[in-house]
């Protein structure tokens, strides 16, 4: 006789589900968990390299600076400038020369020598940092000076001691000749004679020598008192808003560029579908929030100056580049897409951007090629916008253009532009209007929440 014997599930492992079926659950394989676990390691450890190791790696070379005026003193500074390695010394002809260099941004600071006074010119919008560190190269300079100055001046006071006392001497030599005088010669009739003769040219002698020594000594006082003192002098010549003194304001600008685009390149990615709708999201986000972004850092807290539309533009583009950007790759690639222009935007423009020192600090041409992303282009045009209207900006909307241009042209070719990864009810055109689609008896699906649900491509809205 044989008996059968009813199994049942573990409890806990393939719970009853609505109709008395069995839910599978399925587990991962240890090996994928573990490799997840690495993965993420190696995921934060490169989010760490990104941030510090421009700040690790940076070192203070090739600051362009300029040397404006002519003689011994300008070529002892450009000597001196040259052979301390941490500026790229240029030469300019007059003041106005190096002040153009300034406003250009073709030059961090001018070095302007006019006999033995010295004008340091700066641009403290360009760079605090760089600023500081020719403050304190000038500093270093004035105390050279001084040094030199002090040394010339005790040389000077040395020779007129010498002649002073030479002077005195001589002088004391015409009163001991004239006393002689007084006492051999003591009546005009003894004035004649050979005698006489040769001491009264003995005593004409002594008087021209006294003369002249005492003239000497006239002259070399009058060095003493007529030495040059040594001045130094600080213009700046595109200062810091009074809300942002220290520039810190624009140093942080690129994070929140860099993040700002992404959400808006995220959130358009995920939950709008259709090339047309895409391009309207992404400008309208770019619209607001370069003009929400521009209110706070300009009329609020003062951070930026300058033409307020230009600084809206400039803002705007920069977060509809990076948005864009975001949203070509997702529909060219797909879901890897969204993290490929996060890598872009976040842990390489970003780090380059070279908004908190000059890009010359980077090593090799990493502080260049910053440049040549989003964030660096965008907030260097906004600091030229701000502070240096003689300053060319092509460069910062060519590259916001370019990258806009190459994300809007990455969404066209895409075969993912149609798809939501992300469903909020209500929002599709479909909704509501085809009963069919649902599922008997209005139930979800299972483990779907209400209200959202993931798209596989049912909403293939057309531009």
């Amino acid at each position: 006789m044989s008996t059968s014997t009813t199994l049942s599930p573990p409890v806990g492992d393939t719970p009853a589900a609505p109709g008395g079926l069995p839910t599978v659950r399925h587990r991962t394989r240890w090996r994928a968990t573990l490799l997840a676990g690495l993965g993420a390691a190696l995921a934060v450890a490169v989010v760490l390299l990104a941030f510090v190791w421009p700040t690790v790696t940076s070192s203070v070379k090739d600051l362009p600076v300029v040397v404006a005026g002519s003689g011994e003193a300008a070529s002892t500074l450009h000597r001196t400038l040259a052979d301390d390695g941490r500026f790229d010394v240029r030469d300019a002809a007059t003041r106005d020369d190096a002040k153009s260099a300034l406003t250009h941004r073709d030059a961090y600071a001018a070095f302007v020598v006019s006999g033995s006074s010295l004008e340091v010119m700066t641009a403290s919008a360009g760079s605090p940092t760089a600023t500081q560190l020719v403050a304190q190269q000038a500093a270093l300079i004035g105390q050279g000076m001084q040094r030199d100055a002090i040394t010339a001046q005790t040389a000077l006071a040395r020779a007129a001691a010498t002649a002073g006392a030479k002077a005195a001497a001589a002088q004391a030599v015409v009163g001991t000749l004239q006393g002689v005088a007084t006492q051999q010669f003591p009546t005009p009739a003894s004035h004649t004679g050979p005698a006489w003769a040769a001491f009264s040219a003995q005593l004409a002698g002594a008087q021209q020598r006294a003369t002249a020594a005492a003239n000497a000594a006239s002259t070399a006082a009058a060095a003493v008192t007529a030495a040059p003192r040594p001045s130094i002098t600080t213009t700046d010549v595109a200062p810091l808003s009074s809300g942002d003194p220290r520039g810190a304001g624009l140093a942080l600008l690129g994070l929140p560029l860099a993040m700002g685009g992404m959400i808006g390149g995220l959130i358009v990615s995920l939950l709008i579908s259709g090339f047309g709708r895409r391009i309207a999201a992404a400008t309208t986000y770019a619209v607001v929030g370069g003009l929400a972004l521009i209110v706070i850092m300009q009329p609020w807290f003062g951070l930026l100056q300058g033409p307020f539309l230009l600084n809206w533009l400039a803002m705007g583009l920069g977060l509809f580049a990076t948005a864009m950007t975001i949203v070509g790759l997702e529909s060219l690639l797909g879901r890897p897409g969204i993290p490929i222009g996060a890598i872009l935007t976040m842990f390489v423009g970003n780090p380059l951007s070279s908004l908190a020192s000059p890009p010359e600090f980077l090593p090799w041409a990493w502080g260049a090629i910053g440049q040549w992303f989003v964030p660096g282009a965008t907030g260097n045009l906004l600091r030229d916008l701000s502070y240096f209207p003689d300053a060319s900006t092509a460069h910062g909307w060519l590259v916001l253009v370019c990258w806009s241009a190459a994300g809007v042209l990455l969404a066209v070719l895409g075969r993912h532009r149609n798809e939501e990864r992300v469903h909020l009810a209500g929002t599709s055109e479909d909704d509501g209007e085809s009963p069919a689609a649902a599922p008997a008896g209005g139930a979800r699906p299972a483990g779907e929440p209400e209200g959202v649900s993931a798209s596989h491509g049912r909403h293939a809205a057309s531009s």
